[in-house]
């Protein structure tokens, strides 16, 4: 195999690896600074083979990057391939597989900043930290961070307290409802602290890192009833369908975020083995996403009359829509797939008024074109990458669980010939999945009235 590289970009300014650590820079501010770096400092090498780059690798001290494309008997195997996109190769490196101890080293060994060039370090780091907790735990990490910090040098000692600082700002701090795991960080905050110097106002402020908590579920058993209803919720027809919108999607973001990275990854393996306790939270969102489905469905079968039913039905629309306005398609799936149960389609009397307003009938046309399951629901798929990352959104969650549920069936946790290599790609793939379903991202800023979120939650659903 002679794979060409033509054009390969390599960075060759010294200063570009310590400004790209910085923990000071934003997200944002790290991607132009390396954009700004590639630009101005490159150097062009065209018509490269394998070979070739398997030599500048050693001329500039990457041997822990050999195994790029070393393979056979008697070898080490290769943990990295070249990344492709569509069939096409790139310039970028991909870590296919790898030891666990390999893993954890690539966090501390990037001392050449060319290494930037070929391998996207910062995503890296934000995969391992969503996914670390799959194959190692939490106290084996810290044992690695105190090793790593007592016996490396000073910039060791940076990128420790670097990836530890991505480590207390990740999932809202959600590493630290274990207080245990809290305990045993600050233990080793202090230890930092006293050891060096130079680091010791770092460690200290890891150590004092404002966690921001998850956000959590009011009380509604003894609430007080802010609403902008006066009367008694009786039907869903009491609560305006964009109010009623907001409501589910407080609660669906609510619970949400109570729900670890970790749950969502290993979910699949608990609910087989029937550890409930581990994924309980995992099990109150999909308790509470199944209660919507069977209250929507009451409330459709509650009114006697047909036309009372039709008005309880373009209501049922009306939210789907408002919801999808919102880009809570989590709320808006659930409340569209209550329409196609065989029980509400019986009820064609009914759906024969809901069709003679077309502004209903237009509502409801614009949600099964949005969700129609047609070529993977391309459709929604489509909708959601088009919504921006910076503004509040629920995807469907059923389907990004039914990826990682494909995902498991046909990819494994381990390479079957590397006994113990961790198949990285796999991990690189749930890593984003998860953050594709937690965020990232603003929270919705919507008014909270726990008399229709008690209404919601207290009625009875259909059995």
């Amino acid at each position: 195999m002679k794979t060409k590289y033509s054009s390969l970009k390599i960075l060759s300014h010294q200063g570009f690896h310590q400004d790209y650590l910085s923990p000071q820079k934003t997200m944002q501010e790290m991607e132009d600074l390396k954009s700004t770096y590639s630009l101005k400092f490159i150097e062009e090498i065209n018509n490269w083979e394998l070979r070739d780059f398997i030599d500048w690798l050693r001329k500039h001290n990457l041997d822990n990057l050999i195994s790029v494309y070393v393979s056979g008997p008697g070898e080490k195997g290769k943990m990295f391939c070249p990344r492709k996109v569509s069939n096409i190769v790139t310039k970028e490196l991909l870590l296919e597989k790898a030891p666990i101890e390999e893993i954890l080293n690539i966090l501390f060994t990037t001392k050449d900043s060319k290494f930037f060039a070929l391998f996207d370090y910062f995503q890296f780091v934000q995969d391992f930290i969503t996914c670390f907790r799959y194959f190692i735990s939490r106290r084996k990490i810290l044992e690695y961070f105190v090793k790593k910090f007592n016996a490396g040098d000073d910039s060791d000692k940076d990128r420790v307290l670097i990836v530890m600082q991505s480590i207390a700002e990740f999932g809202h701090g959600e590493h630290f409802r274990d207080r245990k795991f809290l305990e045993e960080w600050n233990q080793m905050c202090n230890q930092f602290e006293s050891k060096s110097l130079a680091h010791s106002k770092k460690a200290r402020a890891l150590k004092d890192y404002p966690l921001a908590n998850p956000p959590t579920a009011p009380d509604l058993r003894n609430a007080p009833d802010l609403a902008v209803i006066q009367h008694a919720l009786k039907t869903i027809l009491d609560v305006p369908h964009v109010e009623l919108a907001r409501q589910i999607t407080i609660m669906t973001e609510e619970k949400i975020s109570a729900v670890s990275h970790l749950e969502i990854i290993k979910n699949h393996k608990w609910s087989k083995e029937g550890k409930k306790d581990k994924y309980r939270r995992y099990s109150t969102f999909n308790a509470f996403n199944s209660h919507i489905s069977n209250w929507l469905v009451a409330q459709i079968f509650k009114p006697i009359s047909t036309e009372e039913r039709a008005k309880v039905i373009s209501h049922v629309i009306e939210t789907a829509t408002e919801l999808s306005k919102m880009y809570n398609f989590n709320g808006a799936y659930s409340f569209f797939t209550v329409l196609s149960y065989s029980t509400t389609e019986k009820l064609k009397s009914s759906w024969e008024i809901v069709r003679l307003n077309k502004k209903i009938s237009k509502q409801l046309q614009s949600l099964s074109w949005l969700f129609d399951p047609s070529r993977k629901s391309a459709n929604y798929r489509d909708a959601l990458s088009r919504v921006p990352p910076d503004v509040p959104h629920i995807p469907v969650i059923a389907f990004k669980y039914g990826e990682i549920i494909s995902l498991n069936e046909v990819t494994s946790d381990y390479c079957e010939e590397h006994k113990g290599w961790i198949n990285w790609y796999k991990m690189e793939i749930l890593a984003r999945i998860a953050r594709s379903i937690k965020g990232p991202r603003p929270s919705y800023c919507f008014k909270q009235y726990p008399m229709i979120q008690k209404f919601v939650i207290e009625s009875e659903g259909w059995d």
